[in-house]
Formats: C-alpha cells, sequence, structure tokens
C-alpha cells in the first residue's frame, strides 16, 4: 500500500503550515577545487495563494532551487518541507508520490511525451494515481477545455505550436489538484513563478503571467486569486472539477496500473514498428526451429515404431557373425574367430523343441541373394531383398497378400515367387494382375503367386521393396547348394517372453556351436531392443538439434535486451518526464518489463505459427508431428526470455534521477 501525500506515512511538521519552507539550504556540486556552491544558505517561505518569482543573472542557482522545491533533486544539507512534509525523510516511493499529488510542473520546455496524444499527455498524472481510466480521461478533456485546446485533444506534440504545447503542459499540471504549481520561464525573461494554490477544489484555475509584476532580481509579489472562472485573458470557458476520486482498493490500482503499463508498452512499440519486428527475429526463428525439430524427431520415434510394429512386436532375429580383421561380432563376443560363423536348417529346426524353447512359436529360414532385377516386358526393378524362406516367414513378420496368395508348403522347389509392392507397381499399372503372369528374376522365369499388402516407407528403407521364393528355389537359383543361412526369423509367444524366447535360442545355438557367451559366432537381435535402441538415439539427435535452435534463443534473447537498452537511452527524457510527474521505480520498470515481454511474447507466438506450417511438409518421408507440449513450452521460454534479459534494461531505466533524466539530450 502506498503513502498517500498529506495521509499517514509522511512526517509532518506541527502547527500551521505553508507550502514551501526552505531552510539553510545548500546544494554543491563536486568536490575540492572542482567545488561549485550552487546554493549557500537558502532560507524561503511560501504561503498558500501567494505568487512568487525567482529570478536572478544566469548561473545563479534559479534552477537548482526549483528542482529541489520540486522533488526532482535533493539539497547537499539543510531542511526542506513541502506542506508541511520534511521532505529529506521521504524514500524515493514517497517522493514520487509527493510529485504525483501535490505538485504540478509546467516545464520549460514543456515535456510532452512525443508519440502520445495531448489528451493522454494531460491525464497521464492521473494514470500514476490509479484514477479510472474514463474518469481521468473526462478530467483531462476538461482541463484541455479550460485551456482552450479540447478540440486539438487529439493531436500530438508534434502537431501542435509551441503555445498550444505548453497550454497542454499547463493543463497536465492542473488536472491533479497540486498545491504548488512551478512554472520555468515563458516570455524569454529569467523567471520562475512559483504559485503556492489552496488545495480545495475549485471551479478556475488562476494561471500566473510573468509581466504582471515587477522583474527586480528580489521581488516577492501576492497576488489575489483570480474571480472564478476566469483564465489568463480566456474568460468564460468551463472550469476545471479537479476533485479526483480515490480508486476502488489495492488490487483494483494494481491491475489498473498494469493495463496501463500494457497500454504505454504497446504504444512504445507501435512507435518503432521496423525495429520491434527485427528485435523479434531471433524469437521467432528459435522457437519455430524448435517446434519444428521436435516434430520431426516425435515423427520419426513413431514412424520407426510404427515399422518395426508391422514386422511384427514379438519377432527376434538370429544373423551369422561379420568376420572383421580376424574378428567376430557376435552378440558381445571381441575374441579372435576359430570356427565356422554358419546358420543351419538344422539350427532353424532346433529352435522348435518344445522342452528347450517353451517359449518360441515358430521358426523361418532365411537366404537373402544380391543383385536381382525383375523384369517384365518393357518394365525392369532392381529388387532391394530377395529372399528365400518356408512359409512361416509371413506369418512371423506379419506380411499379408494384397493379391493372390503368400507361398505355401506345396511351393517347394517351384520357381514360385511373392512380389512386394513396390515391385509390383513398378513392373505394372494393376498390381493385381501380375498374378499368374510369368516374372524374370536375373533371366530365370518366375511365376507370380501373390503381391502383398503395402507396409509403407519409412525414409530410406522400402519394406515393400522385396521379391520371396521357396528357400530351396533360391538356394538353387540365386545363392547356390550351401548350407549356410542369412538368417533365422524367430516368433516369441507373446510380447512379455521376448527376453525368455532369447535366453533359450542363446542356450540352444551356444550348445551347438560349442561356444560361450564371449565367443558366439551369431547374434539374436529383439525388436523390442531394436526399438529401443532407435527411439533413444532419435531423441539424442532430437535434443542436440533442438540445442543447436536454443542458441538462437539465446541469441534472440540478446538481442531483445540489446534493443531494449538502445530504447531506455533513446527514452531517458521521456521517463524523466514521468518521474517528475510521479512514477515510482516499479511503475518505470513495470512499463520496459511489459515492452520487452510483448516482444518476446509475439515472437514466440509467430514463431508457433511458422512451427505448425514448417510440421505440415513431409520431409525425406517423415510425417513431423508437433507435441503440444513443445508449445506451450515454447510460449513459456519466450515469455521468459522477455523477463530475463528485460530485467536489466528496465531496471537501468528506473534507477535513472528524475532531474539526471531530464538533463539528458
Amino acid at each position: 500500500m502506498g503513502f498517500d501525500a498529506g495521509q499517514p506515512g509522511f512526517a509532518q511538521a506541527p502547527g500551521p503550515r505553508p507550502v514551501i519552507a526552505l531552510n539553510s539550504i545548500r546544494k554543491v556540486y563536486g568536490q575540492g577545487e572542482a567545488e561549485v556552491r550552487a546554493l549557500d544558505g537558502v532560507n524561503l517561505t511560501i504561503q498558500r495563494g501567494e505568487f512568487v518569482a525567482i529570478v536572478g543573472a544566469s548561473g545563479s542557482g534559479k534552477s537548482t532551487m526549483m528542482n529541489i522545491i520540486g522533488c526532482l533533486d535533493a539539497p547537499s544539507t539543510g531542511q526542506y518541507l513541502m506542506d508541511g512534509i520534511q521532505t529529506g525523510e521521504l524514500d524515493e516511493y514517497q517522493l514520487a508520490q509527493i510529485r504525483n499529488r501535490k505538485i504540478g510542473f509546467v516545464f520549460q520546455s514543456f515535456n510532452l511525451i512525443p508519440r502520445t496524444r495531448a489528451v493522454d499527455n494531460v491525464a497521464m498524472p492521473l494514470a500514476y494515481r490509479k484514477v479510472h481510466r474514463r474518469e481521468r480521461h473526462e478530467l483531462a478533456l476538461e482541463a484541455l477545455d479550460a485551456v482552450g485546446l479540447s478540440s486539438r485533444a487529439g493531436h500530438l506534440p508534434s502537431q501542435l505550436s509551441g503555445g498550444q504545447q505548453q497550454r497542454v503542459a499547463i493543463a497536465r499540471a492542473l488536472v491533479g489538484q497540486p498545491v504548488l504549481l512551478p512554472r520555468g520561464r515563458a516570455d524569454g525573461r529569467p523567471r520562475h513563478p512559483l504559485l503556492a494554490r489552496d488545495p480545495r477544489p475549485v471551479r478556475g484555475a488562476a494561471l500566473p503571467r510573468p509581466h504582471d509584476r515587477d522583474d527586480h532580481p528580489r521581488a516577492r509579489s501576492r497576488c489575489p486569486r483570480r474571480p472564478r472562472g476566469a483564465h489568463a485573458g480566456r474568460p468564460h470557458h468551463r472550469g476545471l472539477r479537479l476533485g479526483v476520486r480515490r480508486t476502488d482498493g489495492i488490487g483494483s490500482g494494481r491491475c489498473r496500473m498494469i493495463a496501463e503499463s500494457i497500454r504505454f508498452a504497446l504504444s512504445g512499440i507501435a512507435a518503432n514498428k521496423m525495429r520491434s519486428v527485427l528485435t523479434t527475429l531471433g524469437i521467432v526463428i528459435g522457437i519455430s526451429a524448435v517446434i519444428t525439430l521436435l516434430a520431426v524427431g516425435a515423427g520419426t520415434s513413431n514412424l520407426i515404431k510404427d515399422q518395426i510394429g508391422k514386422l511384427g512386436t514379438n519377432v527376434l532375429t538370429v544373423n551369422r557373425a561379420v568376420a572383421t580383421g580376424g574378428r567376430t561380432t557376435g552378440g558381445s563376443a571381441t575374441a579372435t574367430r576359430t570356427r565356422s560363423t554358419s546358420l543351419t536348417i538344422a539350427d532353424q529346426q532346433s529352435l522348435g523343441d518344445p522342452v528347450l524353447a517353451p517359449d518360441v512359436a515358430t521358426a523361418a529360414p532365411v537366404v537373402q541373394a544380391q543383385s536381382v532385377t525383375a523384369t517384365l516386358g518393357s518394365s525392369t526393378h532392381s529388387i532391394s531383398s530377395a529372399l528365400g524362406t518356408s512359409p512361416s516367414y509371413f506369418g512371423i513378420t506379419a506380411f499379408t497378400a494384397a493379391a493372390g496368395r503368400v507361398l505355401d508348403d506345396a511351393d517347394a522347389g517351384q520357381r514360385a515367387v511373392v512380389l512386394g509392392n513396390s515391385v509390383a507397381a513398378d513392373l505394372a499399372q494393376n498390381v493385381a494382375s501380375l498374378v499368374g503372369q510369368t516374372v524374370s528374376l536375373n533371366n530365370q522365369d518366375f511365376t507370380v503367386v501373390g503381391v502383398l499388402a503395402p507396409k509403407g516407407t519409412s525414409g530410406l528403407n522400402d519394406p515393400d521393396d522385396v521379391a520371396m521364393v521357396p528357400i530351396d528355389t533360391a538356394q538353387g537359383t540365386f545363392t547356390g547348394y550351401t548350407q549356410s543361412l542369412s538368417s533365422i526369423a524367430v516368433q516369441a509367444k507373446s510380447a512379455d517372453v521376448m527376453t525368455e524366447a532369447q535366453n533359450e535360442i542363446q542356450q540352444i545355438l551356444d550348445a551347438r556351436h560349442q561356444v560361450t557367451s564371449d565367443t558366439r559366432d551369431y547374434q539374436v537381435r529383439n525388436q523390442a531392443q531394436v526399438l529401443s535402441t532407435a527411439t533413444s538415439t532419435t531423441q539424442t539427435l532430437t535434443i542436440l538439434l533442438s540445442a543447436v535452435a536454443g542458441i538462437s534463443l539465446l541469441v534472440g534473447g540478446i538481442g531483445v535486451m540489446n534493443i531494449m537498452l538502445v530504447t531506455v537511452t533513446e527514452r531517458t527524457r521521456e521517463i524523466g518526464i514521468r518521474k517528475a510527474i510521479g512514477a515510482t521505480r516499479g511503475n518505470i520498470v513495470l512499463q520496459f518489463l511489459v515492452e520487452s515481454l510483448i516482444i518476446s511474447t509475439l515472437g514466440g507466438i509467430v514463431g508457433i505459427l511458422i512451427g505448425f506450417g514448417a510440421s505440415s511438409f513431409q520431409l525425406f518421408g517423415i510425417r513431423p508431428e508437433v507435441q503440444w507440449w513443445t508449445v506451450w513450452l515454447s510460449v513459456a521460454v519466450s515469455a521468459g526470455i522477455g523477463l530475463v534479459f528485460g530485467i536489466y534494461p528496465a531496471n537501468k531505466a528506473a534507477k535513472l534521477r528524475p532531474i539526471d533524466a531530464l538533463r539528458y539530450e
């Protein structure tokens, strides 16, 4: 809860109180030989209703004294009481309250905030008093009407003449019903009029006219209040309704201040549209990259799961060990090879033993031929995987026929072939018409007995680019009669007993091949393990790529901070004006922090939209899948960037002293 000037919490002198009481005020700049005494033992008392002109030669300390009286600066020594309040005992927040509620500034250079309408300039002190927007708008219009500028309420300062800008500044000074009205010179003469006013609501505003009194350097004038409704040579204007309603409680006031900070921030962003757009680019690129890469990673992972699922979730594959440099790579073995790395039909048949392998449902032998080309008329196709196998292989690997049938026991020794969908599509437009036709495989005629249903491609791998013939036919035609198999396909009774089935297979083959776990000449590949490994690899790559995208987010955040620092520098004078009319440090921090937050959040939203757009395209056969948690994460990250990288510029702006900010050029 903030202190209200004139309310409990402010130290007030007892007895009748003047508006201004300066006692032995000294202001010293510099030290040692460079010391300059701008004020030295100044005493001054001004009562309500008095009109005082402070005059003197250039450099005599007039401006320094006015800055101290206006609570924009503090004396080096001495005591200053404003309306009975000892200002030397007030903290920064309370001084801001004093400037907002008891002082109305009319600056020599007007100090209107650019890119802000006249009515909003006038209403700004009331905004920091947390007055409802509608009420302060009405009061601002009345103040502008009182100075004859109601028709220019919607104009920017750059669209007003010098005299009109001065009248807007006067209206801003009076709208908050101050007890003190400091004014800079208006006619080129070295004069600083002060008007000490009765704080009660009045129907007219008495505006001082510098040329009404003598210009003697030590003149002290007292002038009577003007008749009600009179206004600096402009009679008949409607008087000001200067009473201001209290806010509707602490929570309501805070909400209004946040709403005003958002409005101020949007105004600042709109004033520099191109800069704001360029500032968001780093955030846009980073967020869109993160969403797209995570979507690609999720799509890849799901595709791998789908492809492995199509091959069977309870399938194990026994492969021959690969000899490399005199060493074998079977299972975990790395010992020197001392025996053949062969898999035989007998090995495959032994895996069907219900006693030694109770968890194995069935097994099928597989031989693979290399460089097989299918030809039909003028159409040819180089087959990626030409296999010789038994009928049980189709059940193990979940291959089904889209046209015709799969191999059966009657096809043993026959030149019968089942074509994969990709092979059939290259040979004929209507794949079903191939059933019963004769195709040439490496110049050997085979009868097509069936075409397999498509499983779908997975990037560079196409499981439909396959042709299957009986195993003995493949050995007689393509691979030669050899006892060595390429692999053995094994189906466990369920996915829950995959580990048990694998252990049983290893025990049987270890005994048959007379090897140990360290010297195995074969390896067993578990589909579940393959899925886990592939998923882990995909996740790792996704994380690495996302980390790279995260770097662009960091760079974008630094860009936001850099631009906000530039903005603070450019708007230093505006910060001084806002502080002079009552903005607290919290108000300034909130304004610039909200501006940073809005820029980052807008960049995040645009990045999300671009990420969704990029994820709608297939990449290398992979369809990206956007995860909704990445969207919420992106919004949170972009907002976090705005807060983290906006804190330093906002604090830098808030720490500026009003007098230093106003002097900035």
